[in-house]
């Protein structure tokens, strides 16, 4: 189930600005829209591609980012 979650969007656009990036320029840098890179961020859709870049400019997985995303069930699948 996927989770909307507006603090969470904003503690990592901060983190983002801290180091100089922008969800502006992950859309670029992937050739995606501003609103799937937001939406993925907000928690409103998936995608691991826009997860592993946000992960990967603040040195961090994406299940650091967005845990319950990458919880496994007890059937082992997630």
């Amino acid at each position: 189930m996927l989770v909307l979650n507006i603090d969470r969007h904003k503690q990592i656009i901060e983190r983002l600005h801290e180091r100089g990036v922008s969800l502006g320029m992950i859309s670029r840098t992937l050739k995606k829209s501003k609103s799937h890179v937001t939406a993925t961020c907000q928690g409103r859709t998936k995608s691991a591609l826009v997860e592993n870049e946000i992960a990967r400019q603040l040195d961090c997985e994406p299940s650091d980012l967005w845990p319950e995303r990458y919880q496994t069930t007890r059937e082992g699948r997630s």
